[in-house]
């Protein structure tokens, strides 16, 4: 790694670059451009945002190279220690591989930061991080990694600094102590953009209460129309449902598989499961059936490809704001997404763009088996969904003002 920010970071050509125009440093933990998420937005930026170029810094992981060429105008480079949360030893145990986890991001984010410094971008765009270094301050006591994520993730002096935040820790999920870490981080920044109305609310509801003078934007994920385009419905007897996503409690695992258990006989399911060989492994023995099809790390540019399969996308995301990435791609697409729980769910409006049910099985069962009944309702509301990402959610009408933002933090920080 020394020789990776010695000589990256001092000479621009190694990266394929030029400082001329202006590099953007995307600052994330876990890049991994599978099945969405932060990565996807991320990709999305780095191939569409053209009057900068790009720099993705991530973690390291085993069997790739530490600068990797993404495309004309982005980079990655990847910083050791490798990241063995996503991708742990075989036969590590859970507590063991977030200890050691922790204190890797802890050496990671150091040399990280140094890069930074030594590369000396227009603006160092953080996009969230993980929670690895709260998990450390658990086994040491709480403070100590604290005050360590809020060093270790601060805004780099001397530099234009800006923070994305994708998502909030909700009160079910998180501990007091862990939200109140994450608005530590959070308040540091001077200008926050939030991809979901739900979390801009939240962080601005932080900044009130601090009397802090941040701008907090919304900006929301943005989708490329060109790219998720809408097909023809697959012709089945069975109603084609797809999920697509990783495995955990927020977005709905739970329910997923309880909804996997008791697989009606009219649904044929697709999986896009973004998840470490083992994991996978054990899901796609749990449900062997002709009628289960599952997926592992589908890469984002095979997204479009899967949807077109399928007639209904279930996202069972169980916090009570936002829609998550899928959703939009999902209704970019044509199809009818199938969301649980209350809550804004907006661009997805119930009977109109998509629908909704109560989080439990016989809610979504019910859902289902109406929508098998009527696949006009599918045609119509996939119409619908379309047309309201081609209004307001598209590459052309979000990324002009998120190109905006970046270059005011710029020129003014």
């Amino acid at each position: 790694m020394n020789s990776t920010v010695s000589v990256l970071s001092k000479n621009h050509h190694e990266l394929g670059l030029s400082p001329t125009s202006g590099i953007i440093v995307h600052w994330n933990s876990h890049f991994y451009p599978v099945t969405g998420g932060i990565p996807a937005y991320i990709e999305t930026v780095c191939r569409n945002v053209r009057s900068f170029e790009h720099v993705i810094l991530t973690s390291g992981v085993r069997g790739t190279n530490r600068v990797e060429v993404f495309s004309d105008l982005a980079r990655v480079v990847r910083v050791p220690p490798n990241d063995i949360l996503r991708f742990p030893p075989p036969g590590w145990g859970g507590e063991l591989v977030v200890l050691i986890a922790s204190m890797a991001d802890v050496v990671r984010a150091t040399r990280q930061r140094k890069f930074i410094r030594a590369l000396t971008p227009r603006l160092v765009n953080i996009h969230d991080i993980e929670w690895n270094l709260f998990q450390l301050g658990t086994f040491a006591g709480g403070n100590l990694a604290s005050k360590s994520a809020a060093k270790l993730y601060s805004p780099i002096k001397g530099l234009p600094n800006l923070l994305t935040k994708h998502f909030v820790f909700e009160s079910e999920f998180s501990s007091s102590n862990l939200r109140a870490w994450e608005r530590r981080l959070t308040l540091q920044f001077k200008t926050v953009v939030c991809v979901d109305r739900g979390v801009r609310e939240t962080v601005q509801s932080w900044v009130d209460a601090s009397k802090s003078e941040a701008e907090v934007l919304f900006i929301p994920n943005s989708i490329d129309t060109r790219l998720y385009l809408p097909a023809a419905m697959p012709t089945s007897d069975r109603l084609q449902v797809a999920f697509a996503g990783r495995l955990d409690r927020v977005r709905g695992e739970g329910l997923l598989l309880e909804f996997l258990e008791h697989l009606p006989g009219f649904v044929e399911f697709h999986g896009a499961i973004a998840a470490d060989e083992r994991r996978f492994a054990d899901l796609a023995r749990r449900f062997r059936s002709d009628r289960i099809h599952l997926y592992r790390n589908l890469p984002q540019s095979k997204m479009p490809g899967f949807l077109s399969k399928v007639q209904v996308l279930f996202n069972p995301l169980v916090v009570g704001y936002g829609v998550s990435r899928v959703t939009l791609e999902g209704m970019a697409a044509g199809r009818c997404v199938l969301m649980t729980g209350q809550g804004d769910r907006y661009p997805l409006v119930t009977d109109e763009t998509g629908l909704t049910c109560a989080p439990n099985l016989e809610a979504i069962l019910s859902a289902l088996k109406q929508l098998h009944r009527t696949p006009e309702t599918i045609e119509t509301i996939g119409r619908r969904a379309r047309r309201r990402i081609e209004e307001e959610f598209s590459n052309e009408k979000v990324l002009p003002r998120l190109e905006e933002v970046y270059e005011s933090v710029a020129l003014n920080a």
